[in-house]
């Protein structure tokens, strides 16, 4: 899943909601990033 991030962040995306379909299947739901808000990750980091 953190690669997942990582990629998601190098396109400016961050990351919203974990969704849990089944024990082998769950989804990321990816937004664009709020102006003025700091997003902490250990996977990735948004451009500037």
């Amino acid at each position: 899943m953190g690669e997942v991030i990582r990629i998601g962040y190098s396109h400016a995306m961050v990351e919203s909601t974990c969704r849990n379909g089944t024990a082998t299947y769950s989804a990321l739901t990816f937004t664009h990033p709020k102006p003025g808000r700091i997003y902490h990750n250990s996977y990735g980091e948004l451009p500037r």
